[in-house]
């Protein structure tokens, strides 16, 4: 797949969803959940998080420290420390003389971010099978398939996503490699801002869902090469979606 230009904007969203929790959206580094209830700035950088996630601040928006310090009912100081670990998580971005900005995942951020995750978690799912998985953890998997795509049939997108993200999730913490648990959840916060995004373009929550059930029949038959392969043709589907949806109007690509 070609790289596009990086300076396409991302689509942006119609209405504000709100986020059911789950580690795939609510991921916290492990570094700072001690201070969560009682440091102004952790709690600061959270009500930023959950705003940015949540469309309720929107791609491409600016972040007047002066404005949000008001807003918050906080100093300008916990704001300022905030928005630099959202820069680190690349939910933030500074524009040189003009401020801060929540991040626009363009084109090439599709990209980057899809390829990695290919990579990974197709190894996630061979590690999973390697190990051995109990019949119980498959059906509650399997269940919890079925009730997103039951959510999905009912119009209830955002619930369904972040169910779709927990199988996900489950499925790294299964791997056994907390150093791959950690890199990809650096991922977290970008991938469901894409998210958000894929649940737009009609018709992909029911196919990935599909594809997620798909992958969930090739563990139970026990064919780890059918299963590794079904992650990956996946992401690919999911990256194909994404990318077609942060192109500019008449941008092609392979």
């Amino acid at each position: 797949m070609r790289r596009p230009p990086d300076n396409a904007r991302t689509a942006r969203a119609s209405t504000t969803i709100q986020i059911p929790p789950g580690r795939g959206c609510w991921w916290i580094p492990l570094d700072r959940k001690n201070e969560e209830s009682t440091s102004v700035v952790a709690q600061t950088y959270l009500e930023l998080r959950r705003q940015i996630l949540s469309g309720q601040l929107q791609p491409g928006e600016p972040l007047s420290e002066y404005q949000l310090a008001k807003t918050l009912n906080v100093s300008r100081t916990p704001v300022r420390e905030a928005l630099a670990r959202l820069r680190s998580a690349g939910l933030v971005r500074s524009v040189p003389q003009r401020g801060m900005f929540v991040s626009e995942l363009g084109p090439g951020d599709v990209v980057e971010i899809m390829e990695i995750r290919e990579r990974l978690e197709s190894l996630v799912v061979r590690r999973v099978m390697d190990q051995g998985l109990s019949a119980e953890q498959l059906a509650s998997w399997e269940e919890q398939t079925e009730q997103a795509r039951r959510l999905i049939v009912d119009g209830q997108l955002p619930e369904a996503l972040a169910l779709g993200s927990s199988l996900h999730d489950q499925l790294i913490e299964c791997a056994g490699n907390e150093r791959l648990a950690e890199f990809l959840a650096q991922l977290g916060d970008q991938v469901w801002l894409l998210s958000m995004v894929g649940i737009r373009a009609p018709g992909r929550p029911e196919v990935a869902n599909t594809e997620h059930r798909a992958l969930l029949e090739h563990m139970r038959d026990g064919d780890a090469d059918a299963a590794e392969a079904a992650m990956r043709e996946h992401l690919r589907n999911e990256g194909r979606i994404l990318l077609s949806a942060t192109l500019p109007k008449g941008v092609m690509t392979l």
